[in-house]
């Protein structure tokens, strides 16, 4: 992996980031072209480190134990083992978070590569991989400003601020899917809710399967 800076007369990586949130659309032109994959790398794992030790700190405060709500004739030794283990918890949490975001990284973009090929679009790893990379720099703001409403018991405003990012980076992502592949916006569109429509597709699946499983053993057990 090399350092994000430019080469070859390529765009600094900075510039790119900068254009990303404020002319998207020339901005994954612009990455598509040049490819700049190994920046797309430090961005996906600064921004997988960055989140996920900011979201630790959230998970570390709402997991924060009170040593009152436990009853009084609990050891303090106890508490402590009890204190060690959430905190333990919160780090797993984001060192998972952290693997995750990589791996689907890497995994969205040969998902997208292999609906656009199918469809037709010229399949172009390298640049789905730069521009989804690139894609999820919004997450740079979503992160410190849910941590920021989470301490100021502002949940319902940090749900409304979620969605309005989740917008924000599908729209994202339609972009850098319509650079990368050299399709227009309905094509784009259509290649990002094929996945979208099979999980949900699947996840309906499941819980109908789960449902049935659970309504025949409920009907297996005896009534007194």
């Amino acid at each position: 992996m090399t350092e994000p800076s430019a080469q070859n007369g390529a765009t600094s990586v900075w510039d790119l980031m900068l254009d990303v949130f404020i002319a998207p659309g020339r901005a994954m032109a612009k990455i598509a072209d040049e490819r700049p994959v190994g920046a797309a790398a430090w961005v996906v794992t600064g921004l997988a480190v960055f989140t996920g030790l900011l979201g630790m700190a959230s998970a570390r405060d709402a997991m924060a134990l009170d040593p009152g709500l436990l009853p009084s004739d609990v050891p303090p030794e106890v508490v402590e083992v009890i204190q060690a283990l959430t905190g333990s918890a919160s780090v797993f949490g984001a060192v998972v978070g952290i693997l995750a975001s990589v791996l689907w990284w890497f995994g969205r973009a040969a998902i997208y590569g292999l609906i656009g090929e199918l469809m037709g679009a010229a399949r172009d790893g390298r640049a789905i991989l730069a521009t989804l990379g690139f894609a999820g720099l919004p997450a740079l703001l979503q992160a410190p400003l849910n941590l920021m409403l989470s301490r100021l018991g502002l949940t319902w405003l940090s749900a409304l601020v979620g969605i309005v990012f989740w917008v924000w980076l599908l729209v994202l992502t339609v972009l850098a899917l319509r650079a990368a592949l050299r399709v227009d916006t309905g094509q784009a569109v259509v290649i990002f809710l094929i996945p979208v429509g099979v999980a949900v597709a699947l996840a309906v699946l499941v819980g109908v399967g789960l449902a049935v499983a659970l309504v025949s053993m409920v009907g297996r057990i005896p009534t007194l």
